[in-house]
């Protein structure tokens, strides 16, 4: 009979594969084979010896119903001097009948010390050290106080000791796969941690914050094997969507096309996920979007799953904090994948992980923002200047400039590391073109009706002082500012357009500008003449004080019309591919 229950126990502890799972069933089908009162598992960790696992039945008596024995983490040097450093060091098992006699002649000893705090008595004790397959010893299996059939603590038997054992080395190459895998799986750990570390440096160097804030969702859909997801920034008492993105979705397009463009914003409340994390600014795993359970004030709104065909199942919600811990925004991603690609939960390093990334992204948009503001300032201040200029063009001629910029970068088969660090600095760079205008006269830059010759070549002036704001910079970022601001009005084929080749270092202020050999082709920065398109074409299709807006479709076709005249024709090619996403864009900022 005895035979049989060990061979059950044997095959029981063989299946698990979990190593700390592994352990506790260790101790307690132990313990059940020969009945003890307590037991401990040790483990050898770097010279020492930890304490990972540890029963007492008279202890437990004690709890109240419900109350768990408090777990005491603690080590020791690996010596002869205590019962288990001798059992891995000598690799025998011990038997020992009184702990409190043990005979002098013995090198080890028992250490009273946690009777005396506990009030227990240890009376008979056994250790057994914990081989895996190489030989080595992992730790040592030490069950205490032998209970006999009349219930009474009696001495462990040699069979007992023998049986103890046998159950240790059955489980040897379950316990050695089982440490494998939590070895590996910390060693994954870390590396992946040690990976999001890397990460975050990366995003210190990103300059616009949109960018940003893009780079941070594929990032985080990167790091948890997530199927799509959202970044919604603060505004006022809204949350608004800044970037979506799906893999799912974007597998149905064409290489090179992007997801519809997407505006919209809500009211921060508890009713939605999003504004629910917003407010706690605590993060919200939820397992199945569509089993929400009752009593939470946030639901699942179905609407866009409704529309597009989508199953939304597991969600990681998280608060996107600055360095000051003021809200940003949240991030929100969907639908984790396992390696079949089947939607599964976002398990706990999945938390650890997105929790890692956000608090370390805050430094990089806490600057980015600062950045942001600057700008900001900076092109309010240029508009206050100009009535001819509303605050949202900035905006746009940035945001069609990075499109833009996308869409021939794919053409053009631009390596993502420089496609990425080019459209960051775009970004920034677009919103300053016409900062130059700071430097013009009242009676020139207000007047309502057209210029003269002379007062032409003055307004045109602003191409240089824009370009001189920025000369006493060397950064590839400032150098982008420089070329935009002087050559975003120069034509592809020559024939018009200006400054063209003087020396704009040494224009002075207030001076006509002087008329010099036209740039043309490539001599001219493809940073500008793609701002050159995003720049008129946002001109045209909305109204000026000196015009009213044309139609989205005649300012298209002026644009498709001037191509290898004024502008470069690839950059006019990708502009068309992608015009109903611009449209869709300047839509979404109107003044």
């Amino acid at each position: 009979m005895k035979s049989d229950a060990l061979k059950k126990v044997k095959n029981k502890l063989s299946s698990i594969q979990d190593f700390d799972e592994l352990l506790d069933s260790l101790l307690t089908q132990t313990r059940k084979v020969i009945p003890s009162d307590a037991g401990s598992i040790y483990i050898v960790e770097e010279k020492k010896l930890t304490i990972k696992r540890a029963q007492n039945d008279t202890q437990e008596k004690q709890l109240a119903e419900g109350e768990e024995l408090p777990f005491v983490s603690f080590s020791f040097p690996i010596t002869k001097t205590s019962i288990a450093g001798y059992c891995v060091l000598s690799k025998q098992p011990l038997n020992v009948l009184d702990a409190y006699n043990i005979p002098p002649e013995k090198p080890y000893k028992f250490n009273i010390g946690t009777d005396v705090v506990t009030g227990y008595k240890t009376k008979s004790s056994i250790a057994v050290p914990l081989f895996v397959g190489d030989g080595r010893v992992l730790g040592v299996l030490q069950l205490i106080n032998r209970i006999g059939d009349d219930g009474s603590i009696t001495t462990f038997s040699d069979d007992d000791l023998e049986t103890a054992q046998d159950l240790a080395f059955s489980v040897s190459s379950a316990l050695e796969m089982a440490e494998t895998a939590a070895l590996s799986s910390a060693a994954y750990r870390g590396k992946h941690l040690q990976s999001i570390f890397e990460i975050d440096q990366k995003l210190n160097e990103i300059q616009d914050i949109d960018v940003l804030l893009e780079r941070i969702l594929t990032e985080a859909r990167r790091i948890v094997n997530a199927d799509a997801g959202s970044i919604y920034e603060v505004q006022g008492k809204n949350l608004a969507i800044k970037y979506a993105q799906n893999d799912t979705q974007s597998s149905k397009l064409n290489p090179g096309e992007k997801l519809p463009f997407l505006a919209f914003s809500f009211p921060i409340t508890e009713k939605s996920i999003s504004g629910y994390v917003a407010l706690s600014g605590e993060m919200l795993n939820i397992h199945d979007a569509y089993k929400i359970p009752e009593g939470v004030p946030y639901s699942f709104n179905p609407g866009s799953d409704a529309a597009t065909g989508y199953h939304t199942k597991s969600m990681l919600t998280i608060p996107l904090k600055i360095a000051d811990s003021s809200l940003l925004g949240v991030l929100q991603i969907i639908n984790a994948k396992n390696e079949d690609g089947e939607y599964i939960e976002f398990d706990s390093d999945a938390e650890l992980y997105i929790n890692h990334f956000a608090s370390n992204a805050a430094n990089a948009l806490g600057q980015a923002k600062s950045r942001r503001d600057l700008v900001e300032a900076m092109t309010s201040m240029a508009n206050m200047r100009d009535p001819k200029e509303t605050g949202m063009h900035v905006a746009r001629v940035s945001k069609f400039s990075v499109e833009i910029y996308d869409r021939w970068a794919f053409n053009h088969k631009t390596p993502e590391a420089d496609r990425e660090k080019f459209r960051d600095f775009l970004a920034t760079a677009s919103k300053c073109h016409d900062f130059g205008k700071i430097g013009i006269e009242d009676k020139i830059l207000k007047k309502p009706g057209r210029f003269d010759d002379d007062e032409r070549a003055i307004m045109n002036s602003h191409t240089c002082l824009g370009a001189q704001l920025f000369k006493a910079f060397s950064s590839p970022l400032f150098e982008m500012c420089k070329d935009i601001n002087l050559r975003h009005h120069e034509w592809w084929d020559g024939s018009r357009g200006y400054p063209g080749k003087l020396d704009w270092v040494s224009y002075e202020q207030g001076n006509p500008l002087p008329k010099a050999e036209a740039l043309k082709g490539e001599e001219i920065p493809l940073a500008a003449r793609i701002v050159s398109v995003a720049d008129v074409f946002d001109a045209l299709s909305h109204a000026r004080v000196y015009k009213p807006a044309w139609t989205m479709e005649d300012a298209v076709n002026e644009i498709q019309k001037s191509a290898g005249t004024q502008f470069d024709p690839g950059v006019v090619e990708a502009f068309m591919q992608i015009k109903d996403r611009l449209i869709a864009i300047s839509n979404s900022y109107g003044d």
